[in-house]
């Protein structure tokens, strides 16, 4: 399976992504680019409960 990435998703080019100032990150894997959100019922910090 090919990684997909917003670029594909979205039908657009990468350099179109940069110039907005978008990362044109990786969406079919798992990665740490991104905040799993069931673990903010964890954390210390007010803001995110």
């Amino acid at each position: 399976m090919a990684i997909q990435r917003l670029s594909d998703f979205f039908g657009v080019s990468d350099s179109a992504l940069a110039q907005q100032g978008v990362i044109n990150a990786a969406i079919s894997v798992d990665n740490r680019f991104f905040i799993e959100p069931r673990l903010l019922f964890h954390t210390k910090n007010s803001f995110f409960r």
